[in-house]
């Protein structure tokens, strides 16, 4: 070996530490020449090849101990069968990517709207639309026994969590904390092909409804429903109206968290709106 550099020239000419280059040593994947006369590392031109390609696959983020078996194997089709591999995770990620950078600019875009929004207690400017949701209502015992396979089958889907509440014979709006109701879209029809979980009951929200948000505690949540279910309906109706969280601001007493809400409360009969195209 006519021309060998140090491990500490080695670590400089790639910006490398000297534990990152012993690491390497350690796990067999790139073995320097020891001088026996003095214990020292060596390394010839030949190692930097290899080094290079461990940086590159570093790069690309493919594990030590991948890369080290294709280089054992010293195989032209293992090393573009890895890299088509890590091809494939590449394009994974940026779909995710692609989904988190979407969501982050929902979010934004829900934190202009809250800091600038106002509660509206004029019902008469409340608009009507048509509805048409499938929600699914999970009884809480199911919940909790079936957590964490619920939510294992609902990352692929885009969910909504609601609530239920209805006027109680007091009059007080009390929210129905048997069930956790969600939506998701898309595909819902596969995605119950592919539920086990059972005690799932499926309700449909067909029909015309007055739609408002709201931003507040749950009692101020609960005060704001009385007023509007009052504006709408008679003392004696018994009407339940939806309530789908879209943001929770926390507090330091989680009775005093806030809410940004969306409301749907289904259209009396007798009542006259224009519905929202």
């Amino acid at each position: 070996m006519k021309y060998k550099l140090s491990i500490g020239q080695v670590s400089k000419m790639y910006g490398i530490s000297l534990d990152t280059l012993r690491h390497y040593d350690k796990i067999g994947i790139l073995k320097p020449f020891v001088d026996k006369t003095n214990g020292y590392r060596y390394y010839s031109f030949e190692l930097l090849d290899l080094l290079e390609h461990i940086l590159v696959g570093k790069y690309l983020e493919i594990p030590l101990k991948e890369m080290k078996n294709v280089f054992q194997h010293e195989d032209i089709n293992q090393y573009r069968d890895l890299i088509e591999r890590q091809e494939e995770i590449i394009e994974e990620k940026m779909n995710r990517l692609e989904l988190m950078k979407k969501y982050v600019h929902q979010l934004k875009m829900m934190m202009h709207e809250i800091s600038s929004f106002k509660n509206n207690y004029d019902f008469s400017e409340l608009l009507i639309e048509n509805i048409d949701c499938t929600l699914y209502a999970v009884p809480l015992p199911e919940l909790v026994k079936h957590y964490k396979d619920l939510e294992s089958k609902l990352s692929d889907y885009q969910v909504e969590n609601y609530a239920a509440f209805y006027r109680n014979d007091d009059g007080k709006m009390i929210e129905n904390d048997h069930y956790l109701l969600f939506s998701i879209y898309p595909e819902e029809q596969i995605f119950m092909e592919q539920e086990t979980i059972t005690n799932i009951e499926i309700k449909r929200c067909i029909g015309e409804c007055i739609k408002a948000k709201f931003y507040g505690t749950k009692a101020e949540l609960a005060d704001y429903l009385s007023k509007l279910i009052s504006h709408f309906y008679k003392e004696e109706e018994n009407v339940e109206s939806l309530v789908n969280y879209e943001f929770c601001l926390i507090r330091d007493n989680e009775l005093h968290n806030e809410y940004f809400v969306e409301i749907l409360l289904p259209v009396p009969k007798n009542t006259n709106h224009v519905i929202d195209p």
